[in-house]
């Protein structure tokens, strides 16, 4: 049994997943598998994969597309191997990268689930910067970035096969958050690992790019969280806060709108910390943020 089994769901990936798969072959950490599932490719990419002679490399091809998430949990059953690491098809690993997150997961018995930083790279650059600590990560979850960066991230298969959270394919779009979302819900603990364990490829193709139609599973996600933040706080007024949460693309409202979330929002500032360990100057810097940038838009109106 490998120590680390790199789950990596591909579609149409021909193109950039040589490089993808010759970046783990460079780690230095040996042992683990790669486990490919082609997830009903149009193109070349079985080919591509199936060329490698390594035995650690298995191909899992399907004959229709059915989602990333559950390619997903295709893999996790498939695998057997104490960690679990994520990976995109279109990225480049660090050589170290397995290496550095085993010894972070070894060292630190509580993580269930360790990413890391990134850098961009393709048609945007830059490094991608996440938190260290559980209490920020979990925080952050609430404004749905700067958390955990999803192919950065390594999993330890008890504490997460305790919990019985898996991808959930009805959260497409969304499913990644959704799933750290869900495991915070059960307690379990995060980290980032401090150096960058990943090169991330910015192409227009990708789902992220344009989220004003996953309006309504943001919705659907933020209310679970806001529930579990402020176990106080009445439904109806977290509904009517929740729209001014949404800092990426945020919803156009009107001002009666805005100023009824405000009121609500500035009672959520400097609230107990909830079961769940969310650093509260991390989340109360959102809060404040979200409420500056409504306020703001509402002055000109007032002119």
């Amino acid at each position: 049994m490998p120590t680390v089994s790199v789950l990596l769901p591909v579609l149409n990936g021909e193109r950039d997943i040589k490089q993808c798969i010759d970046s783990m072959l460079a780690q230095t950490l040996r042992d683990f598998e790669l486990i490919v599932i082609d997830d009903g490719s149009t193109d070349g990419t079985a080919a591509v994969v199936s060329a490698y002679c390594d035995s650690r490399i298995r191909l899992i091809s399907l004959a229709e597309n059915g989602g990333t998430a559950n390619a997903l949990n295709l893999a996790w059953s498939q695998s057997d191997s104490k960690y679990i690491a994520l990976m995109d098809h279109d990225d480049i690993a660090v050589p170290q990268r397995l290496e550095w997150q085993v010894r972070m997961l070894n060292g630190q018995p509580r993580i269930a689930a360790a990413g890391g930083q990134m850098n961009a790279f393709g048609e945007a650059q830059g490094k991608v910067a996440v938190p260290l600590l559980d209490g920020q990560i979990k925080a952050n979850l609430l404004a749905a970035t700067q958390n955990l960066l999803n192919p950065t991230t390594m999993l330890r298969r008890k504490a997460i096969d305790k919990t019985g959270i898996r991808w959930d394919a009805k959260m497409s779009g969304v499913f990644d958050w959704a799933f750290w979302c869900e495991l915070m819900f059960q307690q379990v603990n995060y980290a980032n690992h401090p150096e960058v364990l990943l090169h991330y490829r910015i192409h227009g193709g990708q789902q992220s790019k344009d989220q004003r139609h996953l309006r309504p599973l943001h919705a659907e996600m933020r209310l679970k969280i806001l529930a579990a933040f402020f176990p106080d706080l009445p439904l109806q007024q977290a509904t009517l806060v929740e729209p001014l949460l949404q800092w990426i693309q945020p919803p156009p409202l009107h001002s009666e709108a805005v100023k009824s979330g405000l009121q609500v929002l500035s009672t959520m500032l400097n609230q107990p910390v909830s079961r769940l360990g969310e650093d509260r100057n991390t989340l109360n810097n959102f809060l404040q943020s979200c409420y500056s940038r409504w306020d703001q838009a509402l002055r000109p109106a007032h002119a």
